[in-house]
């Protein structure tokens, strides 16, 4: 018996956009003229997902960066302590904040980000609130603590600044919001920290923002 087929046919759209009635149980797909789809987004993409009510942010605490690329040592890390079929942590974006600024030295600050491997022992929670993305109060399973141990050779340099003048200082902040689009996927018992450099750091010091999405779903590979 021969499989059978599935067709699936579009309008080739021209000037005008169609208009068709609601409710309507079949309509067709449009396509341009070089046949690819067009599809309308009804939402911007990360409503889509903050709406679903399991996005989270976390600030840490002051910390002085590295005049160097990180080795074993994460400032500041954020633990899945989901079960083994748990929800797996989908990191969004990082945002690393200038809150001292060295006055007396140009300066750029780099940062710097790791997804170690599981299973990394539970963390000793920090007293830090877990804030939610959609107004929502933090019930989950992470972790997060101030210099936690990666390991030596698996760190991604995901963003830089643009140099500072060494006249600004008092509250002239500097930050670096870096979009990751959910390059780092934090399996249960695993761990995503991060860390910051500079040419001269002990006059300056920093916060960290690491916001995620907490999703139910299964590696494709294991």
């Amino acid at each position: 018996m021969a499989a059978p087929i599935t067709k699936i046919s579009g309008r080739v759209r021209g000037i005008q956009a169609a208009n068709y009635p609601p409710d309507a149980e079949r309509e067709q797909i449009h396509l341009p003229n070089s046949g690819d789809a067009n599809i309308a987004e009804g939402l911007p993409t990360l409503t889509e997902v903050v709406r679903h009510g399991d996005s989270w942010q976390v600030l840490s605490a002051a910390f002085t960066a590295l005049t160097a690329v990180p080795t074993t040592v994460g400032i500041f890390g954020l633990w899945n302590g989901e079960p083994g079929h748990g929800k797996y942590y989908v990191i969004d974006s990082v945002c690393l904040v200038k809150i001292i600024i060295d006055v007396t030295t140009d300066d750029t600050m780099s940062l710097w980000a790791t997804n170690v491997r599981q299973p990394v022992a539970a963390l000793t929670d920090a007293a830090i609130t877990i804030w939610g993305m959609s107004g929502k109060t933090y019930g989950g399973r992470a972790r997060k603590a101030a210099s936690v141990t990666t390991i030596t050779g698996r760190w991604d340099a995901i963003g830089s600044s643009p140099t500072s003048a060494p006249a600004i200082g008092g509250t002239a902040w500097q930050s670096l919001d870096v979009p990751l689009y959910g390059k780092y996927i934090v399996p249960p018992g695993g761990m995503f920290a991060v860390h910051a450099s500079e040419v001269t750091a002990t006059a300056s010091a920093f916060r960290v923002l690491i916001r995620w999405h907490e999703i139910q779903t299964p590696y494709v590979s294991s």
